[in-house]
């Protein structure tokens, strides 16, 4: 098993005020969920994305530039494990993209690969 991944094992930048902030509603298994939790680390340039949790919040930078790009809330209760809000980077300079849609698809495709990431790694 190995480390938690935290904010400090990489370097970062917050989320800029200029941010859109929408409903999202991805349920999440508990191996999902305890996998998040882990964090993914990237090991080498190919991998595009650090990812973290801390305080119901799943954090998704890019590795390059540390921007934070996509910020999402998570619900956690003893039936289920939800989701909830996205705050998507809106700053040009860090993230071209416009379209929600777009990008809650994309979150959602991120999330997943990460997924499969983190499980064969162990954590």
């Amino acid at each position: 098993m190995k480390d938690r991944v935290i904010k400090n094992d990489w370097r970062t930048f917050d989320m800029p005020e200029l941010c859109e902030v929408a409903k999202m509603n991805r349920a999440l298994s508990k191996e999902e969920y305890q996998l998040l939790v882990c964090g993914f680390k990237p090991r080498d340039m190919d991998d595009r994305w650090f990812l973290y949790v801390q305080n119901d919040w799943v954090f998704l930078h890019r590795s390059w530039t540390g921007h934070c790009i996509f910020k999402l809330k998570l619900e956690v209760s003893s039936d289920n494990v939800i989701l909830t809000d996205i705050h998507i980077n809106r700053d040009s300079d860090q993230y071209r993209s416009v379209n929600l849609e777009a990008d809650k698809d994309e979150v959602n495709s991120i999330l997943t690969s990460l997924l499969g990431l983190i499980r064969s790694s162990f954590c």
